[in-house]
């Protein structure tokens, strides 16, 4: 990091620190709370945080209601030092631990420990969310495939006590508003409910930021694009509708039922264009709903869990943004199954085994108008799994000794459908694998502990990758039925350090990655001049970097009478590089550090404040737009970025950006607040050409009873 970065938070932390402090006494709540008592859902045990061997963290409730952001992609990449890709209009993606951000791959998304349904994260609103576990690593010996770089665990509202809600509403920049409510709790004997919805709506293409606090070079400037600064961004409106319902049943004291229904909606959303609209805007709509039923309960020291579920996430992306407009693309993932857990408690030992059951149905049609179809680009398919697992979380010498142990082994099936268009033959393949984990946590000290853990995990192919067979714009693609799922081996190595009676909290983690079996794409001519296409497991992959959470809560010199915390999230790559036929490159979309750093206030009159800095390190990216809208930068790069210019990337600049947020309750149950994001108006990007919102406001109120 530069010293300007450096100087500019130390700056702001005395400045703040400076302020005066609330001086009435705090509530039990402000001086008691600990993460580390904090229960994981996501580790199928129900263990506690501090218990974990594994890298974990976790966002409250309070931390995501100050955010001021509506989706889990904005969440994460302000809090978690994630590495994100990001367009206009709700489309996103994210991955962790230098795995490329790629849809549906790599980083598994739950929802209250079953899958998300869904490879766009935009999509998954926050209106009724308590908390946000993030459990980084290998976990595939829970949970399948694509848990290779980590588990997000989305935990939503169970309100089985009194009936409570509330309203909520904001207005801000770009004719943007959002609204919307929640209610819940018990309505009669064992019955409870809980509704929300929320309504988000961007009516004005965005404006640019205007500035860069970093230093910028001329083929940084060429890069994002000298002529974007203050500009408006084309297609940057958007809007969005979300809203879940559960109704659960309490048979007795040790049995419950619950029902939940969610969904998303975004109608006529801009799609396709970057600032230069090099391929033109088109619209999309955007649907997901999930539908889930959960029976738990106790049989002695046997805690059971099953969870069938289903869920429809569909994309209908029309061929230009006019009212004449007819549907060119319609992409559709089913994703059905069940989980089966028994989470045994034997003492302080905990035992977790189940069967998890997970069906992806991928369909795809492409139009050359409303009623004619023609081929799409790939054949149908679904990707199934079975898995048997088994967890233990063990505890041994008084609690200082915390041993975690598991495997999991996986059947997976392929099968590649007849597609309309394509005529392509229906195929089917299996294939089996065991994945392991082990993990040990050692307390030398209440206050200091080593942790340590080492696992596999593995990312299945998708079916016509396996079992393909078909011809599309002269290609013939050849699946290859012994391609193998990419696999990966991760180990962590970290120290923790937890003295919340002097305000300190740090851990300090090196990860190391090793990838085997990276599927590429092959690509050949016959003597009659035939092309060829197959998919084979050429590459390899190493990744390592450190990853440092740390915080000091003044609070603690004045008894917690307030809390200001200064914190940090950091995670800075040594390594991370695909090796192929053209040598080690750097894997594309992935930065070498990623950092989120400020200051949280909170009194004990509901006074909150927060200020957020998030650096974004250089990244690497493949140049997609072309030389027509940027004719000087093929020449800047060959000049000033010839060791990545010769294999076809582009190194973008570093990036800072910082948010403030504030809440007071002026009443007992009325909140008012206030959110300036991007406050130095930074020009910046998460995807190449597609440059993010520059400073921006928001005025916000909500009514709780």
């Amino acid at each position: 990091m530069s010293k300007r970065l450096f100087f500019s938070v130390l700056l702001t932390a005395t400045a703040l620190i400076s302020a005066k402090a609330d001086n009435e006494q705090v509530t039990d709540s402000l001086r008691r709370y600990k993460m580390d008592e904090v229960t994981v859902y996501a580790s199928k045990t129900n263990a506690q945080m501090k218990d974990l061997p594994n890298k974990i963290e976790v966002i409250n409730k309070r931390q995501i209601e100050s955010s001021g952001v509506s989706n889990i992609t904005d969440l994460l990449k302000n809090t978690s030092s994630i590495d994100v890709v990001q367009y206009p209009g709700y489309n996103s993606y994210f991955s962790i631990r230098g795995f490329k951000p790629t849809e549906n791959k790599y980083t598994l998304v739950l929802i209250d420990g079953v899958p998300a349904g869904t490879s766009n994260m935009a999509t998954l609103a926050l209106g009724d969310v308590e908390q946000v576990e993030m459990m980084k690593g290998p976990f595939s010996a829970l949970y399948g495939s694509d848990a290779m770089a980590g588990v997000v665990n989305i935990v939503t509202k169970k309100n089985k006590g009194a009936l409570t809600g509330g309203i909520k509403t904001s207005l801000g920049s770009f004719q943007s508003g959002r609204g919307g409510f929640n209610i819940g709790g018990r309505v009669w004997k064992g019955l409870s409910f809980d509704a929300s919805a929320d309504y988000a709506i961007q009516g004005q293409n965005y404006k640019i930021g205007n500035h860069n606090f970093l230093h910028m070079s001329q083929v940084d400037e060429a890069i994002i694009g000298k002529d974007t600064y203050g500009k408006r961004m084309p297609g940057s409106r958007s809007n969005g509708f979300s809203g879940r319902f559960r109704l659960g049943y309490d048979i007795n004291e040790n049995w419950s039922l619950d029902f939940t229904q969610s969904g998303f909606m975004g109608k006529d959303l801009p799609v396709g264009g970057n600032f230069w609209s090099t391929y033109g805007i088109k619209k999309k709509d955007v649907t997901r709903q999930t539908s889930k039923l959960e029976l738990q309960g106790e049989i002695n020291n046997h805690n059971l869990f099953f969870a069938p579920y289903f869920s429809k996430s569909r994309t209908e992306t029309y061929n230009n943004d006019t009212d004449e407009a007819y549907v060119a693309t319609d992409s559709e993932l089913r994703t059905v199954g069940f989980t089966l857990n028994d989470n045994l408690i034997l003492g302080k030992q905990r035992i977790s085994f189940g069967i998890d059951n997970r069906n992806d149905i991928n369909k795809l049609t492409t139009f050359k108008n409303n009623n004619e179809i023609k081929a799409p680009y790939k054949p149908n398919y679904n990707n199934s799994s079975l898995g048997v697992y088994i967890q233990s979380n063990l505890q041994f010498f008084d609690e200082r000794l915390n041993l975690s142990v598991g495997g999991r082994y996986d059947h997976i099936f392929f099968k590649l459908k007849k597609t309309p268009g394509l005529e392509n033959a229906g195929k089917t393949e299996t294939y089996n694998t065991i994945n392991p984990n082990v993990g040990v946590k050692y307390f030398f000290t209440k206050a200091i502990n080593f942790h340590t853990s080492f696992g596999t995990a593995f990312s299945m192919p998708d079916a016509y990758q396996k079992a393909g067979e078909y011809l599309y714009n002269g290609t013939i693609t050849l699946g290859n039925p012994n391609l193998k799922p990419e696999k990966s081996r991760t180990l962590d190595l970290g120290v923790g350090l937890s003295k919340p009676e002097i305000g300190v909290d740090l851990d300090v983690t090196y990860f190391y990655t090793w990838n085997d079996n990276l599927i590429v794409d092959e690509l050949s001519v016959d003597d009659e001049g035939q092309k060829y296409k197959t998919y084979n497991n050429a590459d390899k992959a190493v990744k390592s970097g450190l990853e440092v959470m740390g915080s000091y809560n003044f609070g603690a010199l004045a008894d917690y009478k307030f809390s200001l915390k200064l914190y940090s999230n950091l995670t800075w790559m040594f390594n991370f590089k695909n090796k192929t036929s053209e040598g080690w490159i750097e894997t594309i979309s992935v930065r070498k550090q990623n950092a989120n750093f400020g200051l949280d206030f909170l009194s004990q009159c509901g006074f909150s404040a927060r200020l957020n800095g998030r650096f974004i390190g250089h990244r690497f990216e493949k140049d997609f737009i072309g030389d027509k809208v940027r004719p000087t930068l093929n020449g800047l790069r060959e000049k000033y970025q010839a060791k990545y210019y010769a294999k076809g990337l582009v190194e973008h600049p570093e990036f800072l950006v910082w948010d403030f947020s504030a809440s007071y309750p002026i009443k007992e149950k009325i909140t008012i607040g206030l959110n300036i994001n991007n406050i130095l108006d930074e020009n910046y990007t998460e995807k190449d050409g597609f440059n993010m919102p520059g400073r921006n406001f928001a005025l916000k109120a909500s009514y709780n009873f």
